[in-house]
């Protein structure tokens, strides 16, 4: 989250349309829950990625879904870009 948060505020104290801005927040927090899904361990820590612990969460709640990797994806992308995009006003508010 904090990844994204500095993306909106770099991105709106660059001076970035709103389009723009919201475009590339989407495509940047689409990409990395994509890498989270593909990349089992974070390369940096060596930990488990937070798709493993997404998954193992659904099948310890007894849940069970076809396709966990789309629900993945729209959880991140509902909790991290509305984020992002506080990020992006306040830092507009603050430079303007």
């Amino acid at each position: 989250m904090i990844s994204a948060i500095l993306v909106g505020l770099v991105l709106g104290a660059g001076g970035a349309s709103f389009v723009t801005a919201f475009a590339v927040i989407v495509l940047f927090v689409a990409g990395e829950a994509l890498l989270d899904v593909l990349l089992r361990k974070n390369l940096i820590t060596g930990t488990e990625s937070k798709y493993v612990l997404y998954v193992q969460n659904l099948h310890a709640s007894g849940d069970t879904q076809q396709r966990p990797w789309v629900g993945y994806l729209v959880q991140s992308c509902a909790f991290f870009v509305p984020s992002a995009i506080v990020g992006f006003f306040v830092a507009r508010y603050f430079t303007s």
